[in-house]
């Protein structure tokens, strides 16, 4: 992942993230996807993501949820059990944390929203190792302790392909099909790109319009 038209500062989407860290009770969540992928490749967020993205398990999805009500965020999105969305302002930019809930069962952990969010389907379930997650282990990000999968790069391996070190870019360079459970990176065609690049364009001139009605500046 590398940066899209659709982005925020990272200072800002950092902060949201160790405000997040700071807020949610400890020992039921981890940063996962981009989140995660940023921390583990670059020792930071992504410059250019839009979005914090952390896996919360489902059996404290009301505590996670009050937590972050009580300190300030604001709910955008409720998908009960699977997903929820909070925004945030820091600084005039509008920063979003992202919710997924995952389920414990056997040697996995399942989750249903990930990639495909509101058309996820059956076959669309995560299905992440349980070896990979378990032990939840911390690490400090500018003073804060940020919760991460016991192996973070096998679970970046995992996620993203044996090029996850690589650069792509959200959206328009790849996309990302499920197969039994398990992600599977494939670039993207060109009609697929020209797709991704209008998708991109259209969510970053809403972004703008709705800081015009708000009376801040999205740039």
């Amino acid at each position: 992942m590398q940066p899209s038209v659709y982005s925020v500062p990272r200072q800002a989407l950092e902060a949201n993230l160790k405000a997040a860290a700071q807020t949610l009770p400890s020992g039921i969540w981890f940063a996962f996807f981009g989140t995660l992928l940023g921390l583990e490749r670059e020792g930071h967020l992504i410059q250019g993501d839009d979005d914090v993205d952390i896996y919360v398990d489902v059996r404290h999805r009301d505590a996670a949820l009050g937590a972050l009500l009580d300190s300030g965020f604001e709910m955008t999105e409720d998908c009960a059990p699977d997903f929820a969305q909070f925004r945030r302002d820091v600084d005039g930019h509008e920063t979003l944390l992202d919710l997924y809930f995952f389920e414990e069962i056997g040697d996995v952990i399942t989750e249903k929203w990930n990639f495909k969010g509101p058309k996820r389907r059956p076959e669309h379930m995560l299905k992440v190792p349980r070896s990979l997650v378990f032990p939840i282990v911390w690490r400090e990000f500018e003073g804060v302790q940020i919760a991460l999968p016991g192996d973070p790069q096998g679970t970046c391996a995992w996620l993203y392909g044996p090029e996850w070190q690589t650069p792509r870019q959200k959206s328009v360079g790849y996309r990302i099909d499920i197969l039994d459970g398990a992600p599977i990176l494939r670039k993207t065609t060109l009609r697929e790109r020209l797709s991704g690049l209008n998708k991109v364009y259209i969510r970053s001139r809403t972004r703008k319009l709705r800081d015009r009605v708000n009376g801040t500046d999205g740039d």
